[in-house]
């Protein structure tokens, strides 16, 4: 297991034990591991250990006698409030996610639903431990914004098969016949093409991730393809750059990051758009610092535009963008749930929201650029 730096070991390996007894890995009866056992699993002092596991005889869990071991006796009392939820998110952004975990706690409490929050920190392994934590504490639904891949969790998909009360959010499931809750992506990012479009960047290029493949991404690349192959310049595979091998949640040291930014740099020196398309915040950062370390004015120069920015920090680092209602999207959310637990028809199992066009003045008309040498 990995530790946290804000409690003592102790209570940690404390509270780990007490999850797997009421998971049943340590059955009522059965005697826990030898302290010998337990200090090589969790590699830490024998004090550590004991000190963890006077925790549990001090709550009645389990009983200690000399020469015998460490007998279970219960599982934890739970007292799970009766309709508590669950939520599990990839992450926090400022520009995706912080005004959705505020909204979903925010309507589901108004409702009368106390939600327990998790974060997957984009990794799988991660994923399924939250899923399960949440199934352990009985919880009657979990909310989950997946991960950014083209595969699912076994565990979630068991779920969703065997009805329990799920609702994705932002990120649809592909060819799966999930509750959702989202922004209409393809109208969105149409929206963002035509715009962009109609201001004469025939040349674009599309700033992608190298190993990271979502719904969502697949939709606002493929709104482009769509736009443009109305007009008399349709996009080429070219144009769009899958070259980005780092992302907000792995990001290993100065050296990748660096990399992704020459990647972006030679990018534009081979293409020579006229325009980058951003597909999230992230990306948008690294294309901010590639522009900036090539000299080039934005929007004279080239031109940035995408989605979902950080409208909260200093205007020189937005982009004109299509921006996510977080709120109207944790709001459906919950009225789905609520719906589901208690039984009333859904109308519509997916829910699609509007988005907002803004602009931020990172994009002007092709007519009034200069022309990269």
């Amino acid at each position: 297991m990995e530790y946290s730096t804000y409690k003592p070991l102790y209570e940690q390996i404390f509270e780990d034990l007490k999850t797997q007894i009421n998971a049943g890995h340590y059955p009522i009866g059965e005697k826990l591991p030898p302290e010998k056992t337990l200090m090589g699993t969790y590699k830490v002092s024998r004090i550590t250990v004991q000190k963890a596991v006077n925790l549990l005889a001090s709550e009645g869990i389990v009983t200690r006698r000399a020469g015998v071991g460490t007998t279970v006796l219960k599982k934890t009392e739970l007292s799970p409030h009766k309709k508590m939820l669950g939520a599990i998110l990839p992450g926090i952004l400022e520009s995706f996610g912080a005004k959705l975990l505020i909204g979903l706690t925010d309507a589901a409490a108004k409702k009368g639903y106390p939600l327990i929050i998790k974060f997957s920190g984009e990794d799988e392994d991660q994923e399924n431990q939250c899923l399960q934590e949440l199934l352990d504490a009985h919880v009657k639904g979990i909310f989950i914004n997946p991960l950014q891949r083209s595969f699912y969790d076994p565990l979630l998909m068991q779920l969703i098969l065997k009805k329990f009360p799920v609702v994705v959010i932002d990120k649809q499931l592909v060819g799966i016949d999930e509750v959702f809750a989202g922004t209409n992506h393809l109208a969105s990012a149409r929206q963002l093409a035509q715009q962009i479009s109609a201001l004469g960047h025939q040349n674009i290029c599309v700033i992608g991730y190298h190993d990271v493949s979502n719904s969502t991404l697949a939709i606002r690349q493929e709104a482009f393809s769509q736009v443009y192959a109305t007009t008399d310049y349709p996009l080429k595979a070219s144009a769009f750059a899958h070259i980005i091998e780092t992302t907000y949640a792995h990001h290993d040291g100065k050296n990748a990051l660096a990399e992704d930014i020459q990647r972006i740099k030679d990018c534009i020196m081979t293409n020579k758009p006229t325009c980058l398309i951003v597909l999230d915040s992230y990306i948008g950062s690294l294309v901010r610092e590639a522009t900036m370390e090539m000299g080039l004015s934005v929007p004279l120069d080239i031109g940035i535009a995408g989605f979902d920015p950080n409208n909260d920090i200093i205007r020189s680092v937005r982009y004109t963008c299509i921006v996510q209602d977080e709120e109207a999207i944790a709001a459906s959310a919950v009225d789905l749930m609520t719906k589901i637990l208690t039984n009333k028809p859904l109308a519509n199992r997916t829910v699609k929201l509007p988005s907002r066009y803004i602009d931020y003045g990172t994009v002007v008309n092709r007519g009034l650029m200069h022309v990269i040498p």
